[in-house]
C-alpha cells in the first residue's frame, strides 16, 4: 500500500492537513454506551499521495455497503465495539469513518454498528500474549511473512477448555471401525489409523481446492511423501506448529485409483472432518500450488497502517466474510461440507487467519479478549450445524450447497453425503432419497411418505439445465440453486388427497414405502438405485389450454385475468397458462421452446400437494408439473405450477373443484 525504504520501513508521505492532524484527542475520547461521538470533519478531498488519506479511503471503500470511497464530506468517529459493555475495564479508543454519501443519520446506532463491524476499526495496535485473555480490544500488527502460532494455539486451547461440554465444538470420537489413513507429519508416511493404537491420536484435516494443478497419482505407501504441492507442505507445517503430528488430506489419504476405497472413504467424510481437532482451510489461491499465506513462501497482503506524530494507526480489516465468500474455495462443491462439518476451522486468507468454532470466532488482525468471544461472534462464516433448528437446517444447507460448482457433475450427491449422513443422526432424524429430505411425522421419529412429499416441493432459483443420471423429481437432477420450503415440514393430513408413494428400480422391481428402510440408514447412506423411479398414484389435472411464453403475456391482454403480473416480462422461464384459474408454470428447462404442437403431443399434468406450515392456519399447495416421455409410459418432472390469486377468490378446495381431476398412476424418472 505504501512505498518502502531499502530497510523495509514504509515511507509515510502525508499531505499538509494530515501532518497537522493530532491523534491524541481522537484516541483519548471514549464514547458513552450506544453513542457515537463525531470528532473530525474531513472537509478536504483526499490526496492520492498521502498515506493517511489513502488509509482512510481504503477503509471506506471496503465496507461493501455501497458508500464508495472517502469523500470531502466524511466524519471520523471514536467508537466502542457494539458488544463491549461500559465499565467493564475494556474501554478502547477506536476510530471509524462514516462518509456522508452513506445517506444515514449520524444518530442511527444500528446502522453504524453494522457498518463498523463490516469495515473494522482504526486504532493503535495491541501487543503481548496477555491480551488474548484480558485485553485490550484493538488491532494487531501482522507480518506479511510470519504467523504467530502461539495465538492460533491459544484459540484452539480456549475452545477446548471453555467449550468442552458443548456439542457444537467437540470433535467426534473416532470409531475403531472407520478405518481411514493419516499423514504422519514427522515421518511423511501415510499410515492406517488402526496401526496407531486402540485410540486414534488427535489429528487435523486440510480443506483446499484441487484445481487443474492437482493430478491424482499412484502412491507407494511404503515410502515417505515427497514433491508435495505448497498448500499441502504448508498444511504439514501448520499441523506441527500447532503441536499435532497427524494430518488428513483427501488426495493422499484416499487411494484415488481404488474405486472401492474411494466409495468407502467418501462415506466417512462427515466422521473424518467431524472428528478432526480442527480443519485447516486454504481459502486463498485457486489450486494447491498457492500455499497458505504467511506460512512459508506465500506472502500476505501488507496490513495498512500509518505512523503519525509518535502514534501508529492500524486497520483491523473488519469482517472476513467477503474474503472467504469471494474465494475460489467457497465456489467448490466438495469444500462445502468440509467447512460445515468441522467442529473448528482455521481459515487462511490473503490477509489474515480466521478461527471459528461452534460458539466463538476470532480474527488475527483484531484482538478480542477471550472472555468477550461470545459477543464477537455476530458475523460467523460457518453455520451451527449440529444443534441447528430442525425445520430450517436442510433447506438452508441444500440452497447454499447447490450454488457451488462441481468438476464432475456426477458428484452432486457424493459431495453432500456427509451433510445428509449427519442429518440422519439428528433427533428427530432427516433421511433422504436421492437428496430429497424425508421429514418425520410430528411427534414421531419414523420417516413419513407425507414428509417425502413435502421434500418434493422444491424449486430452482435459476435453472441451468438437466443433470443427467439423476431423477428429474430430485433437485440433484437439475443444475442451479435449489430452494426448499423448510417451514413446510408437515403435509396436512386432512386436506391432502391420499397419495400412494412407491419406487421402482430400472429393471422394474417395486419397493413399497414400508420396505424403503430409511429408519435403518440404508436409504440415507447406501446405494439408492432401486429407488430410481418414483411411483405416485394421485389426483391430477391436465393443462389443456394453449400455453404462451411469458414475455408475450401482456401483449395478449392477459393482465386482466387473475395472473399476478409483477415483472413477468423479466421471467424468461415462466409460462403463462390461460386455464381457469390461471397461473404460471415455472419450467426447470432453461429457455424452453415449446410449441402448441409439442404441447398437444406431450400434454402437461399437474399433481397438487397440500402443505400445512407450522405457524400458519391455512395450508398452501404446490403443483408438480409432469410431462409424458413421448412413446413411453414414463413421465419427467419439468417444473412447478404457481397459482396466483391476489384477490383471494379461491382456496385450495375451490381450486380442486375448478379443475377436472382424475386419479392416475405416474412412473416418474
Amino acid at each position: 500500500m505504501f512505498p518502502h525504504t531499502q530497510s523495509g520501513e514504509p515511507v509515510h508521505v502525508l499531505c499538509y492537513l494530515c501532518r497537522n492532524l493530532d491523534l491524541d484527542p481522537l484516541l483519548s475520547r471514549t464514547p458513552s454506551h450506544r453513542k457515537l461521538v463525531p470528532l473530525v470533519f474531513v472537509g478536504y478531498p483526499p490526496s492520492p499521495t498521502c498515506a493517511l488519506c489513502r488509509l482512510f479511503a481504503f477503509y471506506c471503500a471496503n465496507d461493501g455497503m455501497g458508500s464508495g470511497t472517502l469523500t470531502s464530506a466524511s466524519w471520523i468517529y471514536t467508537t466502542r465495539p457494539d458488544w463491549q459493555d461500559p465499565g467493564h475495564g475494556l474501554d478502547s479508543r477506536l476510530l471509524g469513518i462514516v462518509p456522508e454519501t452513506a445517506g444515514y443519520s449520524h444518530h442511527e446506532w444500528a446502522f453504524h454498528r453494522a457498518l463498523f463491524r463490516m469495515r473494522g476499526y482504526l486504532g493503535e495496535p495491541v501487543t503481548g500474549p496477555s491480551s488474548w485473555a484480558q485485553g485490550p480490544i484493538g488491532p494487531r500488527s501482522l507480518q506479511p511473512g510470519a504467523i504467530d502460532y502461539s495465538l492460533l494455539r491459544a484459540w484452539l486451547g480456549f475452545c477446548q477448555q471453555k467449550h468442552r461440554n458443548k456439542p457444537d465444538c467437540q470433535p467426534l470420537k473416532v470409531d475403531s471401525t472407520w478405518c481411514f489413513r493419516l499423514i504422519d507429519c514427522k515421518t511423511r508416511l501415510v499410515v492406517e489409523t488402526s496401526s496407531l493404537g486402540t485410540v486414534c491420536p488427535p489429528f487435523l484435516a486440510l480443506s483446499y481446492v484441487w484445481g487443474g494443478a492437482m493430478q491424482s497419482r499412484h502412491l507407494d505407501y511404503s515410502k515417505p511423501l515427497g514433491d508435495l504441492p505448497l498448500s499441502i507442505e504448508d498444511g504439514i507445517t501448520v499441523t506441527q506448529k500447532l503441536g499435532f503430528r497427524y494430518l488428513w488430506v483427501d488426495q493422499y489419504c484416499i487411494r484415488q485409483h481404488d474405486e472401492g476405497d474411494k466409495h468407502f472413504q467418501i462415506r466417512l467424510m462427515a466422521e473424518i472432518y467431524g472428528s478432526a481437532q480442527a480443519t485447516i482451510v486454504a481459502a486463498a489461491g485457486s489450486d494447491p500450488t498457492y500455499g497458505l499465506p504467511g506460512v512459508s513462501t506465500t506472502q500476505r497482503s501488507p496490513q495498512p497502517y500509518v505512523k503519525l506524530r509518535g502514534r501508529t494507526l492500524t486497520w483491523t480489516y473488519g469482517s472476513t466474510r467477503d474474503d472467504i465468500s469471494n474465494s475460489v474455495w467457497s465456489t467448490r462443491g466438495w469444500t462445502y461440507q468440509e467447512g460445515v462439518l468441522s467442529s473448528r476451522r482455521l481459515v487462511f486468507t490473503d490477509k489474515q487467519v480466521y478461527f471459528q468454532c461452534g460458539l466463538s470466532s476470532f480474527s488475527e488482525a483484531f484482538n478480542i479478549p477471550f472472555e468477550r468471544a461470545g459477543w464477537a461472534s455476530h458475523d460467523n462464516m460457518f453455520p451451527r450445524f449440529r444443534t441447528a433448528p430442525y425445520s430450517l437446517e436442510i433447506g438452508d444447507r441444500i440452497y447454499e450447497y447447490t450454488q457451488r460448482k462441481l468438476g464432475n457433475e456426477n458428484d452432486i450427491l457424493n459431495a453432500f453425503q456427509g451433510i445428509q449422513g449427519q442429518l440422519a443422526k439428528h433427533k428427530p432424524p432427516i433421511h433422504n432419497i436421492w437428496g430429497i429430505p424425508v421429514l418425520c411425522k410430528p411427534r414421531e421419529w419414523s420417516p413419513s411418505p407425507k414428509g417425502f412429499l413435502a421434500g418434493l416441493c422444491w424449486s430452482l432459483e435459476k435453472s441451468n439445465g438437466r443433470r443427467h443420471g439423476f431423477p428429474s423429481w430430485s433437485w440433484a437432477g437439475w443444475k442451479g440453486p435449489a430452494m426448499l420450503h423448510p417451514e413446510n415440514d408437515v403435509v396436512h393430513p386432512l386436506m391432502e388427497p391420499d397419495i400412494y408413494v412407491a419406487f421402482e428400480s430400472p429393471d422394474g422391481h417395486r419397493t413399497e414405502w414400508p420396505e424403503v428402510g430409511l429408519s435403518h440408514g440404508t436409504g440415507g447412506r447406501g446405494d439408492q438405485g432401486h429407488l430410481r423411479v418414483l411411483i405416485l398414484e394421485c389426483l391430477s389435472f391436465l393443462f389443456e389450454n394453449q400455453i404462451f411464453e411469458s414475455r408475450d403475456l401482456k401483449n395478449l391482454g392477459l393482465e386482466t385475468t387473475n395472473i399476478y403480473m409483477e415483472d413477468l416480462s423479466a421471467n424468461t422461464d415462466g409460462l403463462g397458462v390461460s386455464a381457469d384459474p390461471p397461473g404460471l408454470i415455472h419450467s426447470l428447462h432453461n429457455n424452453p421452446n415449446w410449441t402448441s404442437q409439442d404441447f398437444n403431443q406431450c400434454p402437461l399434468v399437474g399433481v397438487p400437494i397440500t402443505l400445512q406450515t407450522v405457524w400458519q392456519e391455512s395450508p398452501r399447495f404446490f403443483v408438480l408439473v409432469l410431462q409424458n416421455k413421448a412413446g413411453s409410459e414414463l413421465h419427467e418432472r419439468i417444473g412447478h405450477f404457481e397459482w396466483s390469486d391476489p384477490r383471494q377468490l379461491f382456496d385450495f378446495g375451490t381450486f380442486m373443484r375448478t379443475v377436472t381431476t382424475k386419479r392416475r398412476v405416474f412412473r416418474i424418472i
